[in-house]
C-alpha cells in the first residue's frame, strides 16, 4: 500500500504498521541479543555464538526496516 500509493484506507494506517513492525523487530532483536550475551539463569552458558548473531542480525534488520521507512516518507513528503 505504502510503495503504490493505492490505498482503501486511510494513509496513517499502513504507516502506523510499517514502524509497529520495524520497532518490534528492532527491540525483540536487541532484548534477545543482550539476554544470550550477559551471563544470566535464563540461558545456558554453552549457548552457541549464531543465536547471539541471529538476534543482532534481527535487531539491525528492525533498525535498517524503520532507517528506510523514514527516509522514504521524508522522500514522499517533499
Amino acid at each position: 500500500m505504502l510503495a503504490t500509493g493505492r490505498a482503501q484506507v486511510k494513509a496513517w494506517v499502513p504507516v502506523l504498521a510499517a514502524f509497529t513492525g520495524t520497532g518490534a523487530l528492532f527491540a525483540w532483536g536487541l532484548f534477545q541479543a543482550v539476554v544470550t550475551i550477559v551471563p544470566n539463569d535464563l540461558v545456558p552458558a554453552d549457548t552457541p555464538r549464531t543465536v547471539v548473531v541471529y538476534a543482532a542480525a534481527r535487531g539491525a534488520v528492525g533498525l535498517l526496516g524503520g532507517w528506510a521507512l523514514t527516509r522514504e516518507l521524508r522522500r514522499i513528503a517533499r
